[in-house]
């Protein structure tokens, strides 16, 4: 008999099936609302990447002791990898995800099942679901023989689980939290010390000289040709006890600060927010013990932060802000916790000296900082940025410093390893280029110094429309610049930046290959036009 028992702990395999776990509606209504999977696992779940799909606002991390799952996990999975019998590490790993749904796949005993399980449900969002393995054969009638089978089912039915099942699961939920007024508000009438001001003057923009654009595209492009743009007026605020939740809202008492909705409208990337037109309404905040961070922090993150573009025009800056102010020096600074863009934020920040150890990932659940500074947007998408932008990158570019080495002056800036927006015959334009002594770079293949360093060099730059170009502005002032893209593409951000620079801005829009897509098609760029354009513009 006991070695029947201890057979039956051993061999206690999961069977639960994810895809009916989804269906349940109290875990399905977590795909509307930012959350976040923490899954205990021995190997790789079955059916986890259409189950992820199904989340798109809860990332899914694995928990477990196996190293090898780092590397087989699909992409978009984290994988933590720890002692899952180490208390601290597991209440650590829970306060930093805020999980609405924790899954107990593991072939464990009991005994370590009933551990996680009051380690873990304590951190549970509330609104949230646990759920562990029902017993099958056996197994099911092992609370008779174990103590630690007895104990997980107690605490199961003391929370209301004992008699929840689905999908080959035992889950327990727990209470849903009430929604909290709030009202949108400028920071400037919140409550803080005095702002810091820094000031930035009006500029010009380029003068957009297009080949091949649709008149919609050459209308909105002559609209704003060599006119004088106003940026947004720095201010830097210091916020007590100020909580970020969502895409980088920030929240202090029952106020919203209306900045932090910067590249959204009211309606769009609110996740737990609700408003109404007038400004009033509500936020529901889950999480019993969120994160807090104490000393100063940085707000950087605003939406859209995980285009590296974006990243390096809209964020970089507002350290450079609040260096400024400053409020930089010992402080640490927010960072959204995208794994694809973690290197390209540790590099640009070590750049100006913010160390690993200063940052602070976020992700969309709430956090609450002791003093938290908040440079407004210099910004306003997509047609007006600040002098500010090139004032940071200038910092950037002589932090680096040169290369060991000449770099070309010629480059042509490629796209076509990403998935969108690629040009159809860039053989052909490759060769033509090559002719007049341009070197092709892959941007995305080289770490984020040597990107600077490239652009830097660069007195003539051509490539395809998309976010490595946004690396134009560590260029010298008079870089001369040829867009390529589509049909579709308009001509707004890098008219604007290339304005910052005072460089020349030429683009040519070819044929878009797939319409329907819109400025996503790929596209051609006819080769006599190419090299007319060339010509006529000394390229």
């Amino acid at each position: 008999m006991l070695r029947a028992r201890r057979s039956a702990e051993a061999g206690n395999t999961a069977r639960g099936d994810l895809s009916r776990l989804a269906c349940v509606p109290a875990i399905l209504a977590m795909a509307t609302r930012p959350s976040a999977i923490l899954i205990l696992c021995d190997e790789l779940v079955p059916g986890l990447e259409p189950f992820g799909r199904r989340f798109i606002q809860a990332p899914i991390c694995l928990v477990t002791a196996n190293p090898d799952l780092a590397t087989r996990a699909p992409g978009d999975v984290t994988v933590a990898c720890g002692r899952l019998d180490d208390r601290r590490w597991l209440r650590g790993l829970a306060r930093f995800h805020g999980p609405s749904l924790i899954v107990d796949h593991r072939r464990c005993s009991e005994a370590e099942r009933a551990f996680a399980f009051a380690v873990l449900y304590p951190m549970l969002a509330r609104g949230g679901v646990y759920a562990v393995p029902e017993r099958t054969g056996f197994r099911a009638r092992l609370p008779a023989l174990n103590p630690s089978a007895r104990l997980l089912d107690q605490r199961l039915a003391a929370l209301g689980g004992g008699g929840r099942r689905h999908g080959g699961y035992r889950m327990v939920g727990k209470p849903d939290a009430a929604p909290a007024s709030i009202r949108l508000r400028p920071a400037a009438e919140i409550p803080a010390p005095s702002a810091i001001s820094i000031d930035a003057p009006p500029y010009r923009r380029a003068l957009a000289e297009l080949v091949g654009a649709p008149p919609r595209i050459a209308d909105f492009a002559a609209r704003f040709s060599g006119s004088e743009a106003v940026p947004p007026g720095a201010r830097v605020y210091r916020f007590r006890d100020a909580r970020v939740f969502g895409f980088a809202l920030v929240q202090v008492g029952d106020a919203l600060v209306e900045e932090s909705l910067i590249n959204r409208d009211r309606g769009d990337y609110l996740g737990a927010l609700t408003l109404a037109p007038d400004g009033t309404g509500s936020v529901h905040h889950t999480l019993p013990h969120p994160r807090r961070v104490s000393g100063r922090t940085v707000h950087l993150w605003q939406l859209w932060a995980e285009n590296y573009g974006h990243w390096l025009i809209e964020c970089l800056p507002r350290l450079h802000v609040a260096a400024r102010a400053g409020l930089l020096d010992g402080a640490k600074v927010t960072v959204h916790a995208i794994p694809a863009m973690e290197t390209v934020y540790r590099d640009s920040l070590a750049a100006l000296g913010i160390g690993a150890d200063r940052i602070v990932w976020l992700t969309q659940r709430e956090v609450v900082f002791a003093e938290l500074v908040y440079p407004t947007p210099i910004t306003r998408q997509p047609i007006t940025k600040s002098p500010l932008v090139i004032d940071s990158a200038r910092e950037i570019r002589q932090r680096i410093g040169p290369p060991p080495e000449p770099l070309a002056e010629r480059i042509y800036v490629s796209r076509n390893r990403n998935a969108r927006r690629r040009l159809v015959n860039e053989a052909e334009v490759i060769a033509v280029l090559a002719e007049r002594g341009y070197r092709t770079v892959h941007p995305e293949t080289e770490c984020f110094a040597r990107q600077v360093q490239i652009f830097a060099a660069a007195r003539f730059v051509i490539g395809g429309m998309g976010a490595a170009l946004s690396n134009l502005a560590f260029a010298e002032p008079g870089v001369r610049c040829l867009m390529l893209t589509n049909q579709d593409m308009l001509d707004d951000f890098f008219l604007d930046l290339i304005g910052l620079v005072r460089g020349t801005y030429v683009c040519i829009h070819g044929s878009s290959a797939a319409p329907d897509l819109g400025m996503q098609s790929d596209y051609a760029i006819p080769i006599d036009i190419l090299r007319e354009t060339l010509d006529r513009h000394g390229f």
